[in-house]
């Protein structure tokens, strides 16, 4: 996009997003005053590492819901949902979201993802009408905030349904624009897909509109607020459904897929011996992953990902941990200090102390200028 030149302040991240060959914002001024936007007004951000797959032909449905954890057949045009990949092991090979159109259907995942998905996926198309294909020339924007509905419909965007419902608008840029309402426990999350060409006209469309841009450090904080893992850092091939999320990307009731098997024997036996939680931190922010023990030195997992919060600062992570500890309430401890896992309650009161405390704390001079 447009950004270098933009805002010729921002702090450039070394590492490239997510395989999209593309250097990512840290960010634009201070990252503490863009969760603040995004927790209390609205922010827009850059989703380069988000790419497309169009499958079509006879039997998209049949073939794709024998494919992933979540339900096609079920799905109405016009909606989402999140599904996991698995392999004939159960073990989850990536993970997307579908959105179902009268005549096709598009899976948005990450660009690192998409060539080995594409191949499993191929591997699987024997005698079916099925077309799959990466999507080109696409680029996505997002934005998330308790605003963020108000100024869309502000900067003239339609608005989907609600949650996991999307609009497609032809007549918005030079391809038709897709508008998609995301999976937001904390805030409301909105991505627009358009044409790269289209995508610098967008942005500034949305800047006037009243929405202080985010970087990958704000983002970084509001994903662990919300409890969301993200494949390749929390999560891979190692690890069962159930041991990440046993709910959002499963559906049971759906007919045979791939997996399924182990899925269910999981289900039935009502079991598994590690789970992905949210933790808090005492300590230091740890290099990841962080092993992390109980008593004598006995490694009971690892945390995968970690930020700081502002205001204390508080430490906040994901970490894969065996049951076995949290069941008999030990001590857990990495290189840095100790840390304690999560549950609903005490995660809601987090996110309730952190969004009383942006609210407050915003101030309207905190806009960073675009140039």
């Amino acid at each position: 996009m447009h950004l270098a030149e933009k805002y010729p302040g921002a702090e450039w991240s070394s590492d490239q997003a997510q395989g999209s060959g593309r250097a990512i914002v840290r960010r634009f001024g201070d990252a503490a005053q863009e969760l603040h936007a995004l927790l209390s007004t609205a922010a827009v951000f850059d989703l380069a590492h988000r790419s497309l797959l169009s499958i079509r032909g006879g039997d998209q449905q049949r073939w794709l819901n024998g494919m992933i954890t979540n339900t096609i057949k079920d799905l109405p045009a016009g909606h989402s949902n999140y599904s996991y990949v698995l392999n004939a092991q159960g073990r989850i090979l990536g993970d997307l979201t579908a959105c179902r159109f009268p005549d096709h259907i598009l899976l948005v995942t990450d660009e690192t993802q998409v060539a080995g998905l594409a191949e499993h996926f191929d591997h699987f198309i024997i005698m079916d009408d099925v077309e799959l294909e990466k999507v080109q020339g696409r680029a996505a924007i997002g934005l998330a905030g308790p605003e963020a509905a108000l100024l869309l419909e502000r900067a003239g965007l339609p608005l989907p349904e609600g949650p996991l419902t999307f609009v497609d608008a032809p007549d918005l840029g030079s391809q038709p624009v897709l508008i998609l309402q995301e999976y937001g426990p904390v805030v409301p999350r909105f991505t627009l897909w358009m044409a790269e060409a289209d995508a610098p006209a967008f942005w500034d469309r949305l800047a006037v509109a009243g929405m202080m841009p985010a970087g990958a450090d704000a983002l970084e904080m509001l994903r662990l607020l919300e409890g969301v893992p993200q494949y390749g850092v929390d999560f891979s091939e190692k690890y069962l459904p159930q041991e990440v999320d046993g709910s959002r990307p499963l559906h049971f009731n759906k007919g045979c897929y791939l997996g399924q098997e182990i899925v269910e024997r999981i289900r039935s036996r009502a079991t598994v011996h590690r789970q992905l939680r949210v933790v808090e931190l005492t300590g230091t922010l740890p290099a990841l992953p962080a092993p992390v023990e109980v008593g004598e030195a006995q490694a009971i997992g690892e945390i995968t990902s970690a930020a700081a919060l502002p205001g204390g600062p508080r430490l906040l992570g994901l970490a894969m941990l065996r049951n076995e500890a949290m069941e008999r309430q030990q001590t857990l401890t990495y290189e840095g200090g100790t840390l304690r896992a999560l549950d609903a309650a005490a995660l809601t009161a987090l996110r309730t102390e952190i969004l009383s405390s942006a609210a407050q704390q915003l101030s309207p001079a905190a806009q960073h200028p675009a140039k």
